[in-house]
């Protein structure tokens, strides 16, 4: 299971709701039902109704048009660029946490010294057991301690999910940031909304800038 729980310190798998937003995507199995650009070129270039189709016909090795070959060469490079990546390759390790006793002055401090937004909070047992935003401490007493303001279900994921996944978890869930647990439900790493965006332009060729 890739999205998992954490309740009163206990981390389970979570079962996403039947009505779960749904993400628009194209998967492996919408590829069986996708029309590809080649073939419909090539129907295009023999069509009877195509003034140039005979032309054509006369001459079949002739180097397909300017506009063809910069769509080949462009999925070519998109398919030498494409990497298989899960979420400890981009995520933010190691994490700022806090434990659900700490006060709420000492989680804004290392927000604003760490520029983050967001703070998992562990339990005596080591698995986390909460998680505060700036925004849940915004206005709040600077002495309170954070399990009066923490999320106490807290959305997790395996830290060998990959990003196309989690990018669906977030977006599924409306949420920002997604603690990372390896096999033994330990914290290793956080992963955020940003971290994907940055992938996502680390990823994409320098061509597509130009």
């Amino acid at each position: 299971m890739a999205l998992l729980i954490s309740r009163n310190g206990k981390i389970q798998d979570f079962k996403r709701p039947s009505q779960a937003r749904r993400v628009n995507s194209v998967d492996d199995r919408d590829l069986d039902n996708k029309v590809h650009f080649e073939d419909v070129l090539e129907k295009e270039e023999s069509s009877p109704e195509n003034p140039f189709s005979k032309e054509k016909s006369k001459d079949k090795t002739r180097d397909k048009t300017q506009a063809i070959k910069s769509y080949l060469q462009q999925k070519e490079q998109s398919k030498r660029h494409t990497k298989l990546l899960h979420a400890r390759d981009v995520c933010s390790s190691p994490v700022v946490t806090l434990t659900p006793q700490d006060r709420v002055e000492k989680a804004i401090e290392l927000m604003e010294k760490y520029q983050i937004h967001h703070l998992p909070l562990i339990g005596e047992n080591g698995i986390i057991c909460g998680i505060v935003s700036d925004r849940d401490l915004l206005r709040e007493r600077p002495s309170n301690r954070l399990e009066r303001h923490m999320s106490k279900e807290v959305l997790i994921a395996r830290d060998t999910t990959e990003i196309k996944m989690i990018a669906r978890m977030m977006i599924e869930n409306e949420i920002s940031a997604l603690p990372l647990v390896n096999e033994e439900e330990h914290l290793v790493g956080i992963i955020t909304k940003t971290d994907l965006l940055e992938c996502l332009v680390r990823s994409m060729p320098y061509e597509n800038y130009v």
